[in-house]
């Protein structure tokens, strides 16, 4: 039996550009602390397949627990984009 401290790593904390309409699309949440914080894109944006992923805003940080309101078909993967999400 060897006992070793687990190696626990953040998420990224530098701005990585995924935005994927060039910057045409603000984020705007419904508070700016606390749990349960509502955020709305100014468009359709997110997928199924972003829950649980981090999103960094300025000093602050969100995870994606769910996506909804509005939604659009994204014309290229048929995907269904969400305008909203809960972190």
């Amino acid at each position: 039996w060897i006992l070793q401290t687990p190696g626990f790593h953040s998420p990224p904390t530098h701005a990585f550009d995924q935005d994927i309409s060039g910057g045409a699309i603000t984020l705007t949440p419904a508070a700016t602390s606390g749990l349960g914080i509502v955020f709305t894109a100014s468009a359709p944006v997110f997928i199924e397949g972003d829950v649980g992923k981090f999103i960094v805003i300025g000093a602050g940080l969100a995870i994606i627990n769910s996506i909804g309101g509005t939604t659009a078909t994204d014309g290229t993967t048929g995907a269904t984009l969400n305008q909203t999400y809960a972190s």
